[in-house]
């Protein structure tokens, strides 16, 4: 796993360095958000944000990027700032850059049982019904009780 990390992050050039950066300290910023307000309070922020004309260009460098690059962006920045349980930094850092770009996403927030009989939480992204970053069967165990 660390390996397999490692050879992303290298492969990343200079511009998507740059991006990564900025992401990481956004990916910090709303898990510090996350632990002073509900998640319903963080979502509503960043969706203010993304409307903003000052925050729409913030981070410097997204707007060039295709959406699949972006979201691998997106998820070594939390990887590297949540580890791994990093689905709702994740998904309300992509809900943020793809709002900014004019995307129509939805952020859900889902719950199952797992197998072992506790309950397990997971959030993810939707365009048009599909989930962005997760595969539609590993979403699909889930049972949606928020959405943003």
């Amino acid at each position: 796993m660390r390996r397999r990390r490692f050879v992303r992050i290298r492969s990343l050039s200079i511009r998507e360095w740059l991006l990564l950066a900025q992401l990481v300290v956004v990916s910090l910023a709303i898990h510090v958000a996350l632990l002073a307000a509900p998640v319903e309070r963080v979502a509503a922020a960043l969706g203010r944000g993304a409307a903003s004309e000052r925050l729409r260009r913030f981070p410097f460098l997204s707007e060039s990027l295709a959406s699949g690059r972006l979201t691998t962006i997106v998820d070594l920045a939390t990887l590297l700032t949540s580890g791994r349980h990093r689905c709702l930094p994740r998904s309300l850092l992509l809900l943020w850059l793809m709002r900014t770009r004019g995307e129509p996403v939805v952020l859900r927030i889902g719950a199952a049982k797992g197998s072992g009989g506790e309950l397990e939480g997971h959030a993810w992204v939707e365009i048009g019904g599909r989930p962005v970053v997760d595969s539609p069967s590993h979403t699909s165990r889930f049972s949606p009780f928020l959405r943003f």
